[in-house]
């Protein structure tokens, strides 16, 4: 009995390094340096552009089926592909637990480039033309849903697997927190400017 639980003992300790390694490389593309993170209460009327955007926002409302939580009337501006010229991410519907779909419009000129669903978005430092996202929905009262989006063939697009974080588990990527939440767009954590 004792040898079956010191046995038991030793295959843990060393498979445990193998769960937290698979679990690091799961978020590896999640782990990219944050610029910054925003979510609704950022987004303004202020930056939404009625004239250059009610046209392509208003077919993607009409698909609503319910007016509550219903915006696409505000928008948080950012510049994502380095070209001095802001996107707009446009809150189109909410729910009640923060999560909303947001539609990403390019503004020159105005056409969609992306659909994803979350709470909180953090936009990462450009690596090629146009920076990564991490969208984070909330699942629960201790979990959220992590999903990357990059820029592929003129859009946004998921990219790689999901990853569930879990205040059960402490396996949120710490690097997303280290930015902090922020509603001016042109805001730069000290650590990460150059």
């Amino acid at each position: 009995m004792r040898t079956k639980m010191i046995s038991t003992a030793i295959l843990m300790l060393l498979l445990n390094p193998i769960g937290i390694e698979a679990q690091k490389r799961k978020y590896l593309r999640i782990r990219e340096k944050p610029v910054i993170w925003f979510n609704f209460s950022c987004a303004t009327k202020g930056a939404y552009s009625r004239a250059k955007l009610d046209r392509i926002v208003k077919p993607y409302l009409e698909k609503i089926p319910f007016d509550m939580g219903k915006w696409g009337d505000r928008a948080f501006a950012y510049d994502l592909n380095g070209d001095k010229v802001k996107e707009l991410f446009v809150p189109l519907d909410c729910g009640a637990v923060g999560n909303c779909n947001w539609g990403t419009f390019s503004v020159k000129p105005v056409y969609l480039i992306g659909m994803s669903n979350g709470e909180n978005i953090w936009v990462h430092k450009r690596q090629s033309n146009w920076s990564q996202l991490t969208v984070g929905s909330h699942l629960n009262v201790s979990e959220s849903l992590l999903r990357t989006y990059r820029f592929i063939n003129g859009r946004y697009r998921k990219f790689g697997k999901d990853y569930i974080a879990s205040a059960y588990k402490d396996n949120s990527p710490e690097n997303l927190y280290l930015v902090e939440p922020t509603c001016d767009p042109n805001w730069i954590p000290k650590k990460l400017r150059k």
